[in-house]
C-alpha cells in the first residue's frame, strides 16, 4: 500500500528516539559508508538543497537509527572501492543484498522528506476510567479475583468483543495488547510508526514484502485508513459461500433463511451503525483519485470508517474501534471491562485440556502526553514476567500475533502459522502533465475490484508522499531527483492481489526466539499479479500519464539510467518478465489472514466452528481457549478484511451469549 503524507512525522518521530542510542565514536567506516551512500542516491545540486532544509542534523538522523546500524554493519564486508549500492542489492550474499535495499530505500525517504517533529496534539479532557486491576505477589487480578475473560488483543475484533460483553452483563472482563494507548481524540495516529509493530520495520525473512501491523489498543484499526470493504461484496460472498461448502464454517454463520446471507446482511447493519461507516461523496473526489474512478470500468467510491471533514486544519476524522466501541464500554462499564495496555503475552500454561495460567511481560512505555503510560498504577517491572489466571482465554491478537502466541505455547497443533495469507501490494506511479496534487483533500476514495472477478485482484487509490515515492522510485539519482521535482505532478494507486494459501507460507519462531514471517508468491499467483500490473499501467496511460514506474530493481527496463516506461507497450512487454525477486520488487502487506484456520476437522485445522482451538492430540478442543481474529479465515476473506472481521467477531459474541444477530 502507499502511505500516506503525515508519515513523515511518525517516521522522524521514530528517528529522534532513536537517537539515543548513537554514539559520538561510531565507526568512521560508517560514516565513510553513509557519504557514498548519499553520492549514490543524490545529485550534488539536491544535497545541498536538502542540507540547507535540514541543517547538519540529517546525517545524526540517519546514522542513529539503529536499523541503519545494522545494515551497515551487514555491507562493510563489500564497501572497498568501487563500491555501489545499487549493484549490492543484486549481490549473491542474501543478508548483504537485503541490507543494501533498506538502506537504499530508508536513505531515499529521509533524504527527501526532510525531518519534521511536529506533531498536532489535541488537549483533551479523557480521564482514565477507574482501575480495578490490582497487582498481587506478581498476579495481575481483578478486585483480587481471577478474571472471567482474558481476551488477548485490541483490534477490530478484541475490542468488539469485549465492549459487547461488557454491555451484555459479562463480569471481570480483562483486554490486554502488547501496545500502548492513545488518549482518544488527542492525535491523528494514521500510519503512526510508534504505534506499529517493529516500528514499520518487519519485513519477510527474505525482504521482500514490508509488513504493516499495528501495535497499539485499537490495534489496525488505530494506524489504518479505515477503507470499509462490505462483506456482502460479490468476492466477499463468493468466499463465504466456498467456506461454507468446503465445511469450514456453518451456513447459520452467513445465512438466515436458504441462501440469503441474511445473518450477514443483519450483522454488518449493526456493524455500520455502531462503527460509523459512511459512503464517500463524489465531490470528495481529488484528481488522483479521478485517475481510478474515469479510468477503469468497476472503480467505485470506498465506504470509510471516517466522520465527514469540515475543514479544519488538524481535525481527526478517523473511527476506530477504540472511539466507537472500547472507550464508550470502558467509561460505562469500569467494573465489568478493564483495559490494560503495554502487556506482551509469552505464553499460555496448559493443563486438562484447559488453559490454566496465562505468563505476560511488560513491553517498553513511552512516555508521550498523548498516552496513557501507566494508568493502573501497577509499576510493573519490564525484566519480569507476571501471571494472569483466566476461567475463558480469548486470542483476538491478529494474523501474526495469535500464531506466535499458540506456537510459544507449544499448542498441539502442527498448522499453527500455516498457509499464510499476505494481500501482497505494490504502488503503480505515473507523471502526468497536469498536476494531480495526490496529497490534497480525501487521500483514499476510490477502488475497483478486478474485471473478471475471478482474476482476483483490487485497484485501491492512495497518496504518497515525495518521501515514499522517492524510496520505491527504481531509478537513478538523476532520474529519482527529475521525477520528485515534479511530485504534484505524479498520482497512481495500489495493485492489491488477492493471493491464495500455500502451506509453506507461514509466521515460526526461529532458533533466537523470534517470530518470523516466511512467504514467498506461487508462480500462479506471480502469473495474476503480472497481469494486475499491467492493467493498471493501461490505466495510467490512458488517461495520460507520460510516465510510468512501479517499484522494481530487476533487470526489466530498456536502460539501467531511467528505469520506467514510456508508452504502455513497453511497459507490458516488461511487466511481463517480472519475476517478484527478494529485495529487487518491494512489496507490502497490511492484511495478513489465514495462520489459525477455522475448520471442521482438527486434523487440517487450527480453530473449529465454535472458535475453540482445536488439540491434535486429544482429537478435541480445549475447553477455554478461543481464538476470534483474521487468523481464523481458510483463505483471502477476498477484499480488506477489516469490516469482516468486526462482522466475525460480532457473530462470534451473539453465538456465545446465546444470541442471534437479527434479535440484535
Amino acid at each position: 500500500m502507499i502511505i500516506r503524507k503525515n508519515s513523515i512525522v511518525r517516521i522522524f518521530c521514530y528517528l529522534f528516539i532513536s537517537l539515543i542510542t548513537y554514539l559520538p565514536g561510531f565507526a568512521a567506516t560508517n560514516d565513510l559508508l553513509h557519504n557514498k551512500i548519499v553520492q549514490e542516491l543524490l545529485p550534488a545540486s539536491s544535497y545541498k538543497v536538502i542540507e540547507e532544509k535540514v541543517g547538519d542534523g540529517l546525517r545524526e538522523y540517519l546514522l542513529g537509527n539503529p536499523n541503519v546500524e545494522i545494515a551497515l554493519e551487514q555491507i562493510k564486508p563489500f564497501s572497498n572501492d568501487p563500491f555501489s549500492l545499487d549493484a549490492l542489492i543484486h549481490h549473491k550474499d542474501p543478508k548483504a543484498s537485503k541490507a543494501a535495499a533498506f538502506l537504499r530505500r530508508f536513505y531515499l525517504y529521509v533524504l527527501y522528506s526532510g525531518p519534521s517533529l511536529d506533531r498536532i496534539v489535541h488537549q483533551t479532557d479523557q480521564i482514565y476510567p477507574e482501575s480495578h486491576i490490582r497487582l498481587e505477589q506478581d498476579v495481575l487480578t481483578f478486585d483480587g479475583e481471577d478474571v472471567d475473560y482474558l481476551i488477548i488483543g485490541s483490534g477490530p475484533s478484541g475490542s468488539l468483543i469485549a465492549s459487547q460483553f461488557a454491555e451484555a452483563g459479562v463480569k471481570k472482563v480483562l483486554l490486554i495488547d502488547a501496545g500502548p494507548f492513545v488518549k482518544p481524540g488527542s492525535i491523528n495516529s494514521e500510519y503512526d510508526t510508534e504505534l506499529m509493530e517493529s516500528f514499520n520495520q518487519r519485513f519477510t525473512v527474505s525482504g521482500g514484502i514490508a509488513i504493516r501491523n499495528g501495535r497499539a489498543i485499537g490495534g489496525g484499526t488505530t494506524v489504518n485508513i479505515d477503507l470499509a470493504f462490505s462483506p456482502l461484496l460479490p468476492s466477499i460472498k463468493n468466499t463465504l459461500t466456498r467456506w461454507i461448502n468446503q465445511d469450514h464454517i456453518p451456513s447459520h454463520f452467513v445465512h438466515q433463511n436458504g441462501k440469503d446471507f441474511g445473518i450477514i446482511h443483519n450483522t454488518y447493519e449493526w456493524v455500520r451503525k455502531n462503527i460509523g461507516t459512511r459512503a464517500v461523496n463524489y465531490q470528495e473526489i481529488n484528481p488522483n483519485n479521478l485517475i481510478l474512478l474515469k479510468g477503469y470500468p468497476s472503480a467505485l467510491p470506498y465506504e470509510l470508517n471516517a466522520k465527514r471533514p469540515s475543514g479544519q486544519k488538524g481535525e481527526i476524522l478517523k473511527i476506530s474501534a477504540v472511539d466507537a466501541l472500547l472507550w464508550p464500554a470502558m467509561n460505562k462499564y469500569p467494573k465489568a471491562l478493564q483495559v490494560a495496555s503495554n502487556l506482551q503475552v509469552s505464553n499460555l500454561k496448559l493443563s486438562n485440556n484447559q488453559v490454566t495460567e496465562i505468563t505476560v511481560k511488560p513491553t517498553q512505555v513511552i512516555a508521550k502526553d498523548y498516552l496513557f503510560s501507566d494508568p493502573h498504577n501497577l509499576n510493573l517491572d519490564p525484566t519480569k514476567t507476571y501471571k494472569i489466571r483466566a476461567k475463558t482465554v480469548i486470542l483476538a491478537a491478529g494474523t501474526m500475533g495469535s500464531a506466535e502466541i499458540l506456537l510459544r505455547s507449544n499448542i498441539s497443533n502442527r498448522n499453527v502459522g500455516k498457509g499464510l495469507i499476505m494481500h501482497p501490494s505494490i504502488g503503480v506511479l505515473g507523471i502526468f502533465p497536469e498536476p494531480i496534487f495526490n496529497t490534497e483533500g480525501l487521500l483514499a476514495a476510490v477502488y475497483a475490484p478486478s474485471i473478471p472477478l475471478a482474476d482476483g485482484y483490487f485497484f485501491e487509490s492512495m497518496s504518497a508522499d515525495a518521501g515514499f515515492i522517492a524510496s520505491v522510485h527504481p531509478g537513478m539519482k538523476d532520474h529519482i531527483a527529475e521525477n520528485i521535482s515534479q511530485f504534484p505532478h505524479i498520482g497512481g494507486f495500489g495493485v492489491m492481489l488477492v493471493d491464495r494459501p500455500t502451506y509453506g507460507n507461514r509466521v515460526f519462531i526461529d532458533e533466537k526466539g523470534q517470530v518470523q514471517v516466511d512467504y514467498k508468491l506461487s508462480h500462479q499467483d506471480k502469473h495474476r499479479f503480472r497481469k494486475a500490473i499491467i492493467a493498471a499501467t493501461k490505466v495510467l496511460f490512458e488517461q495520460g500519464a507520460k510516465e510510468v514506474f512501479i517499484p522494481s530493481l530487476e533487470s526489466i527496463y530498456q536502460t539501467s539510467s531511467k528505469r520506467s516506461f514510456a508508452s504502455y507497450g513497453e511497459a507490458k512487454k516488461a511487466i511481463k518478465q517480472l519475476q517478484f525477486k527478494d529485495n529487487l520488487t518491494l512489496l507490502s502487506s497490511a492484511h495478513m489472514q489465514g495462520t489459525n484456520k477455522i475448520g471442521n476437522n482438527p486434523r487440517s485445522s487450527v480453530v473449529s466452528k465454535k472458535f475453540k482451538v482445536w488439540n491434535q492430540a486429544t482429537g478435541q478442543e480445549f475447553d477455554n481457549l478461543y481464538v476470534v481474529d483474521s487468523s481464523i479465515f481458510p483463505s483471502s476473506i477476498g477484499a480488506n478484511p477489516m469490516q469482516s472481521i468486526y462482522t466475525f467477531a460480532k457473530i462470534f459474541v451473539d453465538q456465545h451469549l446465546g444470541k442471534t444477530s437479527l434479535k440484535t
